[in-house]
């Protein structure tokens, strides 16, 4: 205000006639020493603006107040009086809502004829928080249409190199042949089929009958032949890739822990479970052994490891006959069933198929089953088919999606940047922690670190050189397990990025509260929500090692703590036989029926109802007062569009 000349608006006395020119030495309102004793003598405020004199009494008081003011100065240029007002804290940020009613209380307190510099002061920041805000808003929404973009890419991409329904189809059509076909042929009326063989005895069925069949048909339906050119096919369309590969695992026999005069000699040797200490790598069989009886390592034969069906690991050496295509393939069965290469000591056998469709999508179909043998002398049939797709670019339609990846990479690379620009300047400022106590700042960096990883391995899948080198027209057995392990790592890995692009979804709903309603609620539960979720494991884990313990001997479905885990879920869910849990253990089958109802129905699930209810609630008072949905949309479309 240092030099501001008042404005004089009244010409009828003379005494103002000089005051327009008269200047003000008003120190600098920022330095708080620099106050004067003329402005309590001449009630002054410093904080107020000059204002227009329309009355002639208060013109005259004007003049005289300059001159003491003047001399004043020149005598007192410092006073120790200070006004406490002008040594008020600085203000906190406030949000717009509190700017407004701050104003209002300040426009009912002061004089109409006055305007504070408090009140201009919370103009400017309510104007500044209000564009803050609609920046803010506008960027959220610039970003999320770049987002959709992205996410339309990602999910066109994946489809289009990945078609699953015809992946579907692919495994259907092998499963038909070798695992739902029944048997024996002389006795339909028993319902076999693979997934149901229990014996030796069924194995070999199976082996002499849907086996033998689905590896050797060699006739039209009306009995003429096939033409060369139509042999080694699986249901007409899918070409065996290679021979057939038959492996088996062994257990060395050992001596019975326990002593023969217990058994008085009947129970002299003991074939244990399989492990890595009780695999036999010996040879067996006739003395004219041949290589179906030697042992041979991993390196050797190459192929993948497996996990049992009782958590065993099995590794992929073992003892094996391969079944070229072509060769007398009755002969090779007859001759394994003659030499009993499958006996007591045999722990797992391993069926490898693999069949290639040129005419679907470029699929190919590997396919492992397996029988485990249980030392209790039960066979537990195994089935794990996967379906690869071998070819990429082959045609127009994978050039288009050769287009669209390449658009799909382009966007990660700058997601990758800008997330790391993020990084960097919150490193600079408060330190890289700051960036990470975000929620949607970790997820981001999960989900793009998923993306980079999923396209290094789809480029490493095309650049493999077992992959790009396969002979398609050879007759012996070739090794595809490898390449179909890395195929389902990058679409599972795909799956999962699915799933967390989606999730981001709700930051950007965070601009309106009315679409991220149902964040928000499960925000405001969360810690309600960690003490059930607490709670709840502890009560569940003890109904699931009870229901292991009581039924686990006579019920499948109780047998492992994975299956008792499962189990008690759809008992949860209302999906369970109580007729077979009082069959299993009469007495204590109503015990712990009753009590699962109670604590985990009446008590727990209505609890984590009431907490989301409540959260609901309170929620939605805090919103009642928020625009309409389409409002937002229709404000924040034309705010981005200019």
């Amino acid at each position: 205000l240092n030099g501001v000349p008042l404005i004089n608006n009244n010409n009828n006395n003379g005494n103002n006639n000089n005051i327009g020119n008269t200047k003000l030495n008003i120190p600098q309102i920022n330095n708080p020493f620099a106050t004067t004793a003329a402005w309590q003598n001449a009630n002054y405020d410093p904080t107020r603006t000059p204002r227009r004199n329309n009355n002639n009494n208060n013109n005259n008081n004007n003049n005289n107040n300059i001159n003491s003011n003047n001399n004043i100065n020149n005598s007192n240029p410092i006073s120790t009086t200070v006004r406490k007002k002008n040594f008020a804290p600085k203000k906190p940020k406030l949000k717009s809502e509190d700017i407004d009613r701050e104003a209002e209380e300040e426009e009912s307190n002061s004089n109409p004829n006055d305007k504070p510099l408090d009140k201009l002061f919370l103009d400017v920041q309510k104007t500044i928080v209000a564009l803050e805000e609609q920046a803010i808003k506008k960027k959220m929404y610039q970003e999320l249409c770049l987002y959709i973009v992205f996410v339309i890419l990602f999910i066109t991409v994946l489809f289009m190199s990945r078609p699953v329904q015809q992946a579907y189809f692919t495994r259907a059509a092998i499963e038909t042949v070798f695992v739902t076909q029944d048997f024996p042929p002389q006795a339909t009326q028993i319902e076999k089929t693979f997934e149901k063989v229990h014996n030796m005895i069924e194995m070999w069925q199976w082996f002499e009958g849907p086996f033998l069949d689905g590896i050797s048909d060699s006739s039209w339906y009306n009995g003429q032949p096939y033409a060369s050119y139509d042999l080694n096919y699986v249901q007409f369309y899918n070409r065996f890739l290679g021979g057939i590969r038959l492996r088996q695992l062994r257990v060395v026999r050992d001596w019975c822990r326990q002593s023969e005069n217990e058994f008085n000699g009947l129970c002299p040797e003991c074939d244990p479970q399989y492990s890595p200490f009780s695999n036999d790598i010996t040879a067996f069989g006739p003395p004219y052994n041949f290589d179906k009886f030697y042992y041979n390592t991993s390196k050797e034969l190459g192929g993948s490891s497996a996990w049992g069906y009782t958590s065993v690991f099995y590794p992929s050496s073992g003892y094996y006959v391969d079944l070229e295509l072509g060769s007398d393939y009755e002969a090779i069965l007859a001759d394994l069933k003659q030499t009993r290469w499958i006996d007591k000591q045999t722990r797992v056998v391993f069926i490898s198929i693999q069949t290639f469709n040129p005419s679907n999508e470029n699929y190919a179909c590997i396919a492992q089953l397996r029988f485990e043998f249980d030392p209790s002398g039960n066979i537990l049939p195994v089935t794990n088919i996967k379906t690869i797709r071998l070819l990429f670019y082959e045609n127009t339609h994978d050039i288009f999606r050769a287009f669209l990846e390449g658009a799909f990479v382009a966007l990660v690379i700058y997601y990758i940047y800008f997330i790391t620009i993020q990084i960097i300047l919150a490193y600079q400022m408060n330190g890289i922690f700051s960036f990470f106590n975000d929620f949607w700042n970790i997820l981001e960096v999960i989900n793009i670190a998923a993306f980079a990883l999923s396209i290094g391995l789809y480029v490493g899948f095309l650049l493999r050189s077992d992959r790009n080198n396969i002979d398609f027209a050879t007759v012996t057995v070739i090794n595809l397990d490898s390449i179909a392990e890395h195929y389902t790592w990058i679409y599972d890995l795909s799956a999962l990025n699915t799933f967390l692009t989606f999730l981001k979804f709700f930051k950007f709903l965070r601009v309106n509260p009315k679409l991220s309603f149902l964040w928000r609620t499960l925000q405001r539960a969360a810690v309600d929500l960690v003490a059930f979720t607490g709670f709840f494991m502890i009560t569940f884990l003890a109904f699931v090692l009870m229901g292991h313990i009581i039924f686990g001997p006579d019920l499948y479905r109780f047998s492992t703590i994975v299956l008792s885990v499962t189990t008690c879920f759809q008992i949860m869910m209302g999906d369970f036989s109580y007729d077979g849990l009082v069959a299993a253990n009469k007495y204590l089958a109503p015990i712990f029926f009753v009590l699962f109802i109670f604590m985990i129905i009446f008590v727990l699930i209505n609890s984590f109802s009431a907490i989301i209810i409540d959260a609901y609630q309170m929620q939605a008072q805090e919103i009642l007062a928020e625009p309409n949905i389409s409002d937002a949309f229709r404000g924040a479309l034309r705010r981005w569009l200019s």
